[in-house]
């Protein structure tokens, strides 16, 4: 069975025993780490550190009830949810989202994202509209 990444929803793989997001490796320098949902007790990725800054960034526009549910579900229960036009399937989808309602601007992303991107923030801007996806070879 596929493990998704909570953060980029992309399939993470196996290297090692472990999982590992190739994309969140790419944009963060660390992949996520795996987390059992609340739901349906499949694993998923997440990393604390990019959900907390896209909650904090899109705190205006997510509700708390909104964000606790989506980091508390797999990628595939919060498709399934009734807030799904809110949350997304992934944290990135849910940041495309929010900047295509207009609620946020790529600058004030790229601005809070430029550290913790590791300065392909304009990149993960691009990623987050679905008009960017880092390859990776065959």
């Amino acid at each position: 069975m596929d493990i998704e990444c909570g953060i980029c929803g992309d399939v993470m793989v196996e290297d090692k025993g472990t999982y590992k997001c190739r994309t969140c490796d790419y944009f963060f320098g660390m992949s996520s780490l795996i987390k059992e949902c609340k739901e349906c007790k499949s694993k998923y990725g997440y990393y604390p550190r990019v959900e907390e800054a896209i909650h904090g960034y899109t705190g205006n526009s997510v509700t708390i009830e909104g964000m606790k549910f989506a980091t508390t579900l797999c990628p595939k229960c919060r498709e399934n949810s009734r807030r799904f036009n809110e949350i997304g399937r992934s944290f990135t989808q849910m940041l495309g989202i929010c900047l295509k309602k207009g609620e946020e601007t790529p600058n004030s992303i790229k601005f809070v994202f430029q550290s913790i991107t590791y300065n392909k923030a304009n990149e993960f801007v691009e990623y987050c509209l679905g008009r960017m996806k880092p390859y990776f070879g065959v």
